[in-house]
């Protein structure tokens, strides 16, 4: 992929931490590593400190909102379970859920996603 595409796809999909998630439930996951989110995005919002650990909120340019999320992934599920703190800073890949109203854009959402991130692997600035 060249810059301008990169350019073109990241117009798409901003990280919104002001967006209303209510209503997204889980639509997909993708297997990612947490490290390489963390560099490109930051350090994920706080979620419900149980069940969930961090999660990212982003809108597309047609308002749908995404959020990316763990699901009982940490120790704040079960103790006996990996920290929040060393979960979000992987660089081995773990499986994230996408959350989303519907099923419309989820597609394209993930296709951002994996594009950002091989973007930035390959020496690419966001």
């Amino acid at each position: 992929m060249n810059n301008q595409q990169n350019i073109e796809n990241e117009k798409m999909y901003k990280l919104n931490k002001q967006a209303d998630s209510d209503g997204t439930s889980l639509r997909g996951n993708i297997t990612v590593s947490t490290k390489r989110l963390t560099e490109l995005f930051g350090l994920p919002s706080r979620s419900d400190g149980y069940k969930v650990s961090g999660r990212y909120v982003f809108t597309s340019e047609a308002g749908d909102v995404f959020t990316l999320y763990d699901w009982k992934s940490t120790s704040l599920y079960d103790e006996e379970m990996i920290a929040p703190e060393e979960f979000w800073n992987q660089s081995s890949p773990v499986t994230l859920n996408i959350g989303a109203k519907s099923t419309v854009g989820v597609g394209g959402f993930m296709s951002f996603l994996t594009t950002s991130l091989r973007f930035a692997e390959s020496g690419g600035a966001r």
